[in-house]
């Protein structure tokens, strides 16, 4: 067949191979008159259908699309249990009863009897576009579906009397309480308006419990229903099928318009003959490159050869995120065809990505971010990217504190572009090694594109973070109690001077901050030893110097004098110090007690956890608290 040759049902039609043959050819029309309004109702604990005839009940939520349905129940049914049919359905027409209920001489409710049973709905998520098709006169008909419930028993019967019984005790209680001569009616102290900034405020919203009560608040809208019998119901059928019949037309060419329909994808992971390195630890390096790019959608070389160069990469990289430089050339189509070069290749990665490791392996450049609440996660995402330039591992704590995001997106960045190592020989806490890697970079990023990018766009996003002041600052900066100053902590590349007039950052106090923050508490020849390892040209003196400036020494050890990127527990840090300059352990109730009496403050449970895991160690349950140095 000529490749011009336009492609017609008449050939499958005729086609006399084909076991299962194209019959005939239907045209299709779009109707849009119930598109907005149209649900699907599924009953997934329900055998059989709803009854006809009876009376339903029915309640909507707009905003959130939450329905209720009230079925009735056949109350004369043998298996219909009066009993309990009374006491769930005198549950909302009765308060508490106890025994000091029952000496009151005010009548209760009649009893009431359940006859019905509430089914609530779930908002299923949908993975893609439904449509519901009818058929008629040899034509389809396609609605869009706008939403999915799934309805369950909503049991709040049960809750209610839960409710009244714990109210009920109480009331006993409380009586109890009374003629003990306790006090049981305390006046709440009043709460003053809470500030939250823009950020809090959009963390807050994306919280669960959040929008649960959201949901909870938005009344109830009534709505009469009507079975698939009902003269109601034909009509509304009637409005699926399309009022008028018209070719509908896109201005775009097909091919673009089926790349809107089917965005393309990267290339699967069998495609790419990723191998395996040998000799990787657990988790990193080469072992992960054969399912880096194994994600739905994926689509083949052959379709990656109709790309140019620059959105071939752009497509590898969008889905891959962080890809070494070898697995980069043998993926791309336009490598292999010979089409392209390995310069060529480094030229055009340099438009959507960050060379790290020296150029070894490269990381997408972080997009835009697609609303503004989001813009602080996205910000975090370039420093966790500087972060990993000047060192293997981070950990998870560490970032989230430092950048002040949420959980979620903490995990979503660190998942992108690293792998959490739990095998850490002996290590506290895991941490979270970059991909592609074997754990031996020790040196500074000196790639002319990500010097460009740490001098432009990384300094933005840590001045949107509040991170962007000098490690030497952080570091003299004073631990009053009740300073204002909250120093950043900054792991970048340092600024040149005259680039937009942005504080420089001295890698060496930058690394003497990040052990600190990391162990609690060091000695002195062990972290000269371990910074030098890092900074070969800097002696012994130097550090020592800058020790001097930010520790205090306790028991031969160090430990910081304030800690950066935060002092909201610092006084009471400043009290367990003075504690350990006198005693190398104490118990958990002389720590409670001493901060009780130097602060006039109780001891928050975050803030000895956070205090106790920096400085001590805990070597038997319920016993003392011992500083590290001592164990």
């Amino acid at each position: 067949m000529d490749m011009d040759t336009p492609v017609t049902d008449e050939m499958f039609m005729n086609d006399p191979n084909d076991p299962d043959p194209i019959v005939q050819s239907l045209p299709v029309y779009l109707s849009t008159q119930l598109a907005s309004n149209l649900h699907l109702f599924q009953f997934p604990l329900r055998s059989h259908p709803l009854p006809h005839g009876a009376r339903i009940n029915a309640r909507f939520k707009p905003k959130c699309r939450a329905m209720e349905l009230d079925i009735p129940l056949d109350t004369g049914a043998a298996t219909f249990d009066p009993e309990k049919g009374n006491k769930f359905g005198n549950v909302a027409q009765n308060a508490a009863q106890s025994i000091y209920d029952q000496r009151s001489a005010v009548p209760t409710a009649a009893p009431g009897v359940l006859d019905h049973i509430t089914l609530a709905s779930t908002l299923v998520p949908p993975l893609t576009k439904y449509y519901i098709a009818a058929f008629r006169d040899d034509s389809v008909h396609l609605t869009e579906l706008h939403a999915t419930l799934q309805f369950t028993p909503d049991l709040k019967h049960l809750d209610e009397l839960h409710m009244h019984e714990r109210e009920a005790r109480k009331k006993v209680e409380d009586e109890e309480r009374r003629a003990r001569g306790e006090v049981v009616d305390k006046k709440a102290a009043p709460v003053g308006p809470r500030y939250e900034s823009a950020d809090m405020v959009a963390t807050r919203m994306k919280m669960v419990a959040f929008q649960k009560k959201e949901q909870d608040r938005e009344p109830f809208v009534p709505m009469r229903y009507y079975d698939d019998t009902s003269e109601q119901a034909e009509s509304v059928f009637e409005q699926i099928f399309a009022g008028s019949q018209y070719p509908l037309a896109t201005a775009d060419d097909p091919a673009a318009y089926l790349a809107q329909l089917v965005p393309a994808a990267a290339p699967s992971a069998e495609s790419m003959g990723a191998s395996t390195k040998a000799g990787s630890r657990p988790g990193v390096g080469g072992a992960q490159q054969g399912s880096a790019m194994r994600k739905p959608g994926s689509v083949s070389r052959e379709d990656m050869k109709q790309l140019p160069l620059l959105e071939q990469v752009r497509t590898l990289m969008a889905h891959a995120q962080i890809l070494p430089l070898p697995v980069i050339l043998r993926s791309l189509p336009a490598v292999s065809t010979g089409s392209a070069t390995e310069p060529e290749v480094v030229a055009v990665l340099c438009q959507v990505a960050l060379p790290l490791r020296g150029g070894s392996v490269w990381v997408v450049c972080t997009p835009p971010a697609p609303i503004p609440t989001r813009r602080r996660e996205h910000l975090a995402r370039d420093y966790l990217v500087s972060l990993f330039a000047t060192r293997d591992t981070v950990y998870r704590r560490e970032f989230a504190e430092a950048a002040k995001i949420d959980p979620e997106s903490t995990k979503e960045w660190l998942e992108q572009l690293a792998t959490l190592v739990r095998d850490n020989e002996g290590q506290k806490q895991p941490y979270w090694c970059l991909k592609y890697t074997d754990g031996s970079w020790k040196g500074e990023e000196t790639h002319p594109v990500y010097e460009e990018w740490a001098k432009t766009k990384l300094q933005l996003a840590l001045k949107g973070l509040g991170l962007l002041a000098s490690a030497a600052a952080a570091a003299i900066a004073p631990a009053a109690r009740g300073s204002a100053a909250r120093p950043g902590l900054v792991s970048a590349a340092p600024t040149a001077a005259g680039s937009g007039g942005a504080p420089a950052v001295d890698p060496v106090m930058t690394a003497i901050l990040r052990l600190f923050i990391t162990e609690g508490v060091l000695r002195a020849d062990d972290l000269v030893t371990r910074v030098r390892g890092e900074h070969t040209a800097t002696t012994p003196a130097e550090i020592r110097t800058k020790l001097a400036a930010v520790t205090r020494p306790i028991r031969g050890g160090l430990v910081l004098k304030a800690r950066p990127n935060g002092t909201k527990y610092e006084h009471f840090r400043q009290v367990v110090l003075d504690l350990y300059d006198r005693s190398p352990a104490v118990k958990k109730n002389d720590l409670i007690l001493a901060v009780k009496a130097k602060t006039g403050q109780d001891f928050p449970v975050k803030a000895f956890k956070e205090i106790t895991e920096e400085l001590t160690v805990q070597q038997v349950a319920k016993g003392p608290f011992v500083f590290k140095t001592e164990v």
